[in-house]
């Protein structure tokens, strides 16, 4: 699990900078949308669009890791 979870903080530093601070903010500090908005100055709108993106690109990244750790070829 330690390993997973050092794998999607590694690939977070991959995000554009906007999204990552949105993810940041909202996933690993728990800040409400609102409170996300307005410490960056975003719409909620903005603020909902680049978590979606951030969240899809991670989720992409973390289907890649699990699918190596499953496949024969990466032992």
């Amino acid at each position: 699990m330690r390993e997973c979870l050092e794998y999607i903080l590694r690939a977070s530093r991959a995000l554009p900078k906007r999204q990552a601070e949105v993810w940041i903010l909202t996933d690993l500090f728990e800040w409400t949308a609102e409170e996300v908005s307005s410490a960056l100055a975003i719409s909620p709108e903005n603020q909902r669009v680049l978590l979606h993106r951030a969240h899809q690109r991670l989720r992409l990244e973390l289907k890649r890791y699990l699918g190596n750790l499953s496949s024969p070829s990466s032992s």
